[in-house]
């Protein structure tokens, strides 16, 4: 008995030495006012799993989402991964790791996607950094690692512009062909007064000369 005893004490310190030494992973979700909303479902010992929402009017032009990540809140937003919504795009999809959810209700407007680790970590040395503390957002812009992302209304202000040169570059090609047909126009007319002018002048020479 005091052999158990004597084992207990020595074996139970460690594992709980183990177990306090595994990496706690504390991963948050940041709503950057996107139109989207993000929520942290759970943090596995290889993936991490969130939910996506997104309001009736958010525009997702692409299909695609785009996860992004820091490991402070100091640094600046570096790109992680697609996240592809559209379940049908999966068959003959050679990515080897999944970008589809596993859950999707476009009704609801709504997606759950499991990313593994080892997909997300861009460079080996934020590994260990990687494993102790991170934050995702998802974003409807594929910004890269520019450190910063615009707001829903910066994108839509964007597209806005876009659209205006697009009907300004229509307008004026329309006023280059009225004017290029004013000058057809023009050039017929000249052609035309020349025709009557000579006519008018036959005319009245034949009267003169009574031929």
């Amino acid at each position: 008995m005091k052999c158990t005893h004597l084992f207990l004490f020595f074996i139970t310190p460690l594992c709980c030495w183990g177990e306090t030494n595994k990496p706690v992973r504390d991963y948050k979700m940041v709503d950057m006012q996107n139109g989207l909303t993000t929520t942290m479902l759970d943090i596995g010992k290889t993936s991490v799993t969130f939910s996506v929402e997104w309001q009736r009017d958010t525009e997702i032009p692409t299909g695609t989402l785009y996860l992004f990540y820091k490991l402070d809140l100091r640094d600046g937003w570096s790109w992680a991964r697609e996240l592809v919504l559209d379940p049908t795009a999966r068959e003959g999809d050679g990515s080897g790791v999944s970008r589809f959810p596993v859950e999707y209700d476009p009704v609801q407007r709504k997606a759950v996607f499991e990313i593994q680790y080892n997909v997300l970590v861009k460079y080996h040395r934020e590994k260990e950094k990687f494993e102790k503390q991170a934050f995702f957002q998802v974003s409807v812009a594929p910004l890269g690692d520019t450190g910063w992302l615009p707001s829903q209304e910066e994108i839509k202000e964007e597209l806005a512009k876009l659209r205006k040169e697009r009907e300004g570059g229509a307008k004026e090609e329309l006023k280059m062909e009225v004017e290029r047909k004013s000058n057809y126009l023009w050039l017929y007319a000249g052609i035309l007064i020349g025709i009557l002018c000579a006519v008018s002048y036959f005319l009245r020479r034949k009267l003169k000369t009574g031929n």
